[in-house]
């Protein structure tokens, strides 16, 4: 199934510029878009203005932005607007357009009447901002006042966002959650998709597990408040020494240096080593046998996605709407590929790790299920299918006929 014209993908950021968890799902879902056969136009900022081709067809339009700081958004989506005239000249009548960024809403619609445009809400700014609010490396009146602006005016932003696009896309049933109940945007309007997964780690052979190795615990991301990566090494300190055990923590941030600190007043520093950003986290998924993500927000963790594909049973916080806040619903399934625990309570996941290090078998099993349900549910040729029919379900509302059918030429129901 692909459509007739062209799909816009629209984003403040875009790889290899930059290469976080929202940057590495755009270039996924523009990858599995490509794959499935649909011509897509990145529009993206950048150091200078310039457009390129990506391996897969799509092209990226980047445009010259002279202040890129993202808490000032309104600067951003100003000159998004502006750059936005010169991209309607490069794409006549796209079909879709697909936005990562708030801004790029009201240009959609105010640049391409009657083209279904959809919003990916990767999490609310008003959420996100309570848990993890920003620090700035010197703090003044002014500074603390401008960034409570660009928070409001971010929030607007969002809002608006919600309000013009067709559809807004959840990354999970929490977001839904939160966008019903805080931003009033009414269900029929959202709809859930998750993050994919890239193509390399469901393809790669993955290394052979044995079931009497030693347990290896491993965590990716950011090493911030958010991340909850003090609640993992309160865990391991009451995990007994025997059977035998190691973590490997692999990224870099603010509380790196009272994490180590911790863990050398603890007696863990021999079992857990911190790594920083890795060149290649494939080598360290194939290290692990456990992943832990123990995160007290996550719009879709790419990071237990990828986990997931390379075959590791993944130890997540069950949410509660308070402490925890990121949804796994239809990732991880208790019992089957991994374990949900109290993200309050670190003696759970020490138990939950105590039983996977004794049960080298379950451990294994859950670790294969994780793989079946990643390859299953989450490759991105997967999700982009996901995400064409969105667009041809609000294409029939408007009564277009986008997708190409056997003969060329096709209504709502045509496919290929």
């Amino acid at each position: 199934m692909s459509l007739n014209r062209p799909i816009i993908f629209g984003t403040t950021r875009f790889p290899p510029e930059t290469r976080s968890g929202v940057e590495t799902m755009g270039m996924g879902l523009v990858e599995g878009l490509s794959a499935a056969g649909q011509q897509v136009v990145v529009v993206t900022s950048g150091a200078q203005r310039e457009t390129s081709i990506l391996p897969g067809g799509a092209q990226v339009h980047r445009f010259s932005a002279a202040a890129r700081q993202q808490r000032f958004w309104m600067i951003g989506s100003i000159l998004t607007l502006l750059h936005g005239r010169r991209i309607t000249h490069v794409v006549k009548r796209p079909a879709a357009v697909i936005c990562s960024s708030p801004q790029y809403v009201p240009w959609a619609r105010a640049g391409f009447s009657n083209v279904p445009v959809l919003f990916i809400c990767h999490g609310l700014s008003k959420v996100s901002s309570k848990i993890e609010p920003y620090v700035a490396p010197i703090s003044t009146w002014r500074i603390a006042a401008q960034i409570r602006f660009a928070d409001k005016i971010r929030y607007i932003q969002e809002l608006m966002a919600y309000r013009l696009a067709h559809r807004v896309i959840a990354l999970s049933e929490g977001v839904r959650a939160d966008l019903m109940s805080i931003a009033a945007v009414p269900a029929k309007k959202i709809v859930v998709i998750p993050n994919g997964v890239d193509r390399q780690f469901l393809d790669s052979q993955g290394p052979d597990r044995d079931p009497r190795d030693e347990l290896r615990v491993l965590f990716v991301g950011r090493l911030s408040q958010v991340k909850n990566v003090m609640y993992l090494l309160e865990a391991l300190r009451r995990l007994p020494q025997s059977p035998a055990w190691k973590c490997r923590i692999v990224g870099d941030g603010v509380e790196r240096r009272a994490l180590e600190q911790f863990a050398l007043e603890k007696g863990l520093s021999r079992q857990v080593t911190f790594t920083g950003w890795s060149a290649n986290v494939g080598q360290d998924l194939a290290w692990g046998n456990v992943f832990v993500n123990p995160s007290r927000w996550e719009g879709c963790s790419m990071a237990v996605l990828e986990a997931m594909a390379c075959g590791l049973p993944c130890l997540v916080p069950r949410p509660d709407g308070q402490e925890s806040r990121a949804d796994y619903t239809g990732i991880i399934e208790a019992g089957r590929n991994g374990v949900l625990i109290d993200g309050r309570d670190p003696s759970t996941l020490a138990e939950a790790l105590r039983v996977l290090a004794q049960d080298g078998a379950t451990r294994l099993a859950m670790g294969q299920e994780s793989r079946r349900i990643a390859s299953e549910r989450f490759a991105w040729d997967v999700i982009a299918r996901q995400y064409l029919d969105v667009i041809q379900a609000v294409s029939c509302e408007l009564g277009h006929r986008l997708f190409t059918g056997r003969h060329g030429s096709g209504s709502c129901g045509d496919t290929e």
